[in-house]
């Protein structure tokens, strides 16, 4: 098993930025693929009405907020693409608890 810092440091070379970068949704969903086969990100789908995806909660524990934000971004880039924004989306446990949503009109993350 990795330890939690070597797969904190695998998401944020997975998760980076696509804010500074445009949105470029091949790599997006490749770096998302990544973040899936380590089992960082447990899934995506809509959850109450809201485009969702749960994460590893002790990984998610480690990251900081850039990297936190980076999967976010990389998330809107996946779903809604370079020409659109989510205007809102959350982060999930793998039980349902919301770890943060996401304000894709003020780009930013809200930690709950």
């Amino acid at each position: 098993m990795k330890s939690l810092i070597a797969t904190a440091g695998l998401i944020a070379g997975i998760a980076m930025t696509t804010s500074a970068l445009a949105c470029d949704p091949s790599a997006a969903e490749e770096r998302w693929g990544k973040a899936e086969e380590e089992g960082i990100v447990l899934g995506a789908g809509m959850v109450n009405d809201l485009p969702s995806f749960a994460v590893d909660e002790a990984v998610w524990d480690q990251l900081d907020l850039n990297t936190r934000t980076a999967m976010a971004e990389t998330f809107e880039c996946v779903i809604a693409g370079p020409e659109s924004i989510l205007a809102k989306a959350q982060v999930l446990t793998n039980g349902g608890e919301v770890l943060a949503i996401w304000d894709g009109i003020d780009q930013e993350l809200d930690i709950k």
